[in-house]
């Protein structure tokens, strides 16, 4: 035995903890990659998903609606540093929290996330300085029937 498939380890109706996840940089990129090819076995498990500084792009999820969907609900948030690579010259630090006013080009990239400044200019420092904002988008997501986040994007 090799231990648990990932269908079988995986399978909503087994487990009734729902995952919570923080995926920072190039993490975020293989998250979503990963949930393209697994998004039947975990989306009814992730009751919230916190993006930082992630490298994803919601042009890679056009063929599959059910993770679009997900990544453009109010279940998930991306919080961005400020940087002169990303918002002109002036690196001026944006507050914690605050709303990022996204242009077309980051809605051509992320879709309708709810966007905020995670309060650094410093990529590395994103999840710490962005952390309120993070364990307040968790709590907000508490789930109590794991079923009822299935139930959001899957017609169960």
């Amino acid at each position: 035995d090799n231990g648990p498939r990932t269908a079988e380890y995986f399978n909503p109706y087994r487990h009734i903890s729902p995952m919570y996840i923080l995926a920072h940089s190039a993490s975020g990129g293989q998250l979503v990659r990963y949930l393209m090819d697994q998004a039947h076995h975990l989306l009814p498990q992730i009751a919230a998903i916190a993006f930082t500084d992630s490298t994803h792009n919601i042009q890679w999820t056009t063929k599959h609606e059910s993770l679009q969907r997900f990544l453009e609900s109010p279940s998930c948030v991306y919080l961005r540093s400020s940087s002169s690579n990303n918002d002109g010259d002036d690196r001026e630090c944006r507050k914690a929290g605050d709303i990022v006013d996204t242009d077309i080009h980051l809605r051509r990239r992320f879709g309708s996330i709810q966007t905020l400044w995670a309060g650094t200019t410093e990529h590395s420092l994103s999840n710490w300085t962005g952390h309120h904002q993070i364990w307040f988008h968790f709590d907000r997501h508490i789930l109590t029937d794991v079923n009822a986040s299935a139930r959001r994007y899957f017609d169960m």
